[in-house]
């Protein structure tokens, strides 16, 4: 029974994603980011009321602006990369998308927060100086290792899939780190050092 459900999921996010793919992408990445939102506020934060205006905000980032970019960005890197064998194709793909796409992105992620939180540009700035740098060392700890599998074994069209499915834990980290935004950034290192 569970394998026929399994199997009967799979076929309609297959052939769905075939056929309506930046819909399709949108409406599994929407879902993740929301479901990711309730975790992060009931079982990391604990907080006794879901923060229904947070989990909407998160959301549209993924469905309106993350995916639809990612979406582009990896059909491009699938069209414009090329190299003599896999494993160099693969690392010019991780290497683009780390130098190029991904200070963008998350530049883009704390500007939209910071407005879509009823911010100014100037706090937009303010967010970005405080948490970017953090957030890009954090990043570049697990989307390399991330995105060698995403280009090396992952179909194109369900790459954004699976960038979703990891994008979960990330997202997490990111809601995690605009919270703490909104009074400092994370922690320095060598406080989480002390309280471990």
């Amino acid at each position: 029974m569970a394998r026929r459900c399994a199997s009967a999921a799979w076929r309609w996010l297959d052939e769905g994603t075939k056929k309506y793919p930046i819909r399709m992408k949108m409406l599994v990445g929407g879902c993740l980011s929301l479901t990711t939102e309730l975790v992060v506020q009931k079982a990391i934060e604990k907080q006794p009321k879901v923060e229904v205006a947070r989990c909407g905000r998160a959301a549209a980032w993924r469905m309106f602006f993350h995916v639809p970019i990612l979406h582009t960005w990896l059909n491009f890197l699938e069209k414009h990369v090329t190299g003599a064998s896999v494993r160099a194709v693969v690392t010019k793909k991780v290497l683009c998308d780390q130098l190029v796409a991904s200070p963008i992105v998350h530049a883009m992620f704390f500007y939209y927060m910071t407005f879509a939180e009823g911010g100014t540009l100037q706090d937009g700035h303010q967010k970005l100086s405080d948490c970017w740098l953090r957030t890009m060392c954090f990043s570049y700890m697990l989307w390399p290792v991330a995105h060698m599998f995403t280009f090396g074994y992952v179909p194109i069209h369900h790459r954004v899939h699976f960038v979703n499915l990891v994008a979960m834990l990330w997202m997490g980290i990111l809601s995690f780190v605009n919270q703490q935004g909104r009074v400092q950034c994370l922690p320095k290192t060598e406080d989480l050092h002390a309280e471990g």
